[in-house]
């Protein structure tokens, strides 16, 4: 028998499909979906919010990095190090 093969969006398409059924306890359905109730609760309102698409991935970047270092420092700094590969990081 081979294995059945779900994708993570396909799995939460599935969770959503299920929980809007009459009468379905949604932290039983988390349990058996292996997922913790809070997560459950997280999908149905993307799900609620946005449709199927909205149950995908959402990146991680943050949307801005005050402290990186300005590109024309950074520039320099890999200038120096191509430079002198023989300098080290004592760190």
């Amino acid at each position: 028998m081979p294995w059945n093969e779900t994708s993570v969006d396909q799995l939460r398409r599935d969770f959503v499909v299920m929980a809007q059924q009459e009468g379905c306890n949604i932290r039983y359905l988390c349990l058996c979906f292996g997922i913790s109730a809070k997560t459950g609760y997280k999908w149905l309102g993307r799900y609620a919010g946005g449709g199927v698409n909205a149950l995908t991935n959402c990146s991680r970047r943050p949307l801005s990095s005050p402290h990186r270092t300005l590109a024309g420092i950074e520039h320099l700094v890999l200038k120096l190090r191509h430079e002198h590969p023989a300098w080290v990081d004592v760190n």
